[in-house]
């Protein structure tokens, strides 16, 4: 069987910078998940490419099999009017209003 060809393509700049030199500059935190991200990449022998931003598709892509997966994740929230025309956004109440099976405690993972 002939092995696969990986090829990663991105259009951060600084992502390529930091696999490239194999040091975070400025989250040096992150120097121990960068090694291993580059060891991974070598052990897949995957090319990491560099593409402008106007020809980058996986985001277009990506987004449109998101939503179509799991249906718009656009926060909703209550709207109340406070004093006129101030108004409170209140994203928590919508979500406690959307399952009421849930509750804060609860410790079941859905999947």
């Amino acid at each position: 069987m002939k092995p696969l060809e990986v090829e990663v393509y991105t259009d951060s700049a600084p992502l390529m910078k930091q696999l490239e030199s194999g040091q975070s500059r400025w989250e040096p935190r992150m120097d121990g998940l960068l090694a291993y991200v580059r060891q991974e990449l070598r052990a897949l022998k995957a090319k990491v490419l560099w593409v402008q931003i106007d020809r980058q598709r996986a985001d277009r892509h990506m987004k449109y099999k998101m939503e179509r997966d799991r249906g718009s994740q656009a926060p909703k929230f209550v709207q109340k009017q406070i004093k006129g025309d101030r108004k409170v956004l209140d994203f928590a109440k919508a979500c406690r209003g959307k399952r009421k099976s849930d509750s804060r405690g609860s410790s079941r993972v859905r999947g």
